[in-house]
């Protein structure tokens, strides 16, 4: 009888120790502004900030300063202005990303909660008139736009 007693006293004891771990729902790509480390279940959260950096090459910079004696480019991003580049800096080889300065213009584009989306921007003259005009596939990163 005293051994049953025990076996009903330790046996709890095992079954407790035995606990299933819970899963933890949370963001798991490591690019996402929200990443949670210790999320073992993706529930879809994830969120993405995009940043968009635009500068001018050598050669964009003369034609546009001392060519066209244009001093500032405007810079729209999917339709609205974001800024604008002064003519007269430029960058000989590819600067880091992200930068804001007088040779750099960085936008930092909404929230979005998937992995890659269509990025429209346009340049142009203080006159209106469009100088560039593309689209890129941006995902996570930092892109960086070259103007010549």
């Amino acid at each position: 009888m005293k051994k049953l007693l025990y076996v009903l006293l330790i046996a709890p004891l095992f079954f407790h120790s035995c606990k299933k771990e819970r899963d933890i729902d949370g963001c798991s790509n490591e690019y996402a502004i929200n990443f949670n480390s210790n999320a073992t279940v993706d529930d879809g959260s994830c969120e993405y900030q995009r940043k968009v950096s635009f500068y001018l090459a050598e050669s964009g910079s003369n034609y546009f300063s001392n060519t066209l004696s244009e001093s500032l480019l405007s810079v729209y991003v999917n339709g609205s202005i974001a800024g604008y580049l002064n003519t007269q800096y430029y960058y000989d080889s590819s600067p880091t990303c992200g930068l804001n300065n007088n040779a750099m213009l960085t936008v930092t584009l909404p929230i979005s909660y998937t992995e890659s989306e269509i990025v429209s921007y346009e340049i142009k003259r203080i006159n209106g008139q469009t100088a560039y005009s593309n689209s890129i596939l941006h995902d996570y990163t930092c892109k960086r736009i070259r103007l010549q």
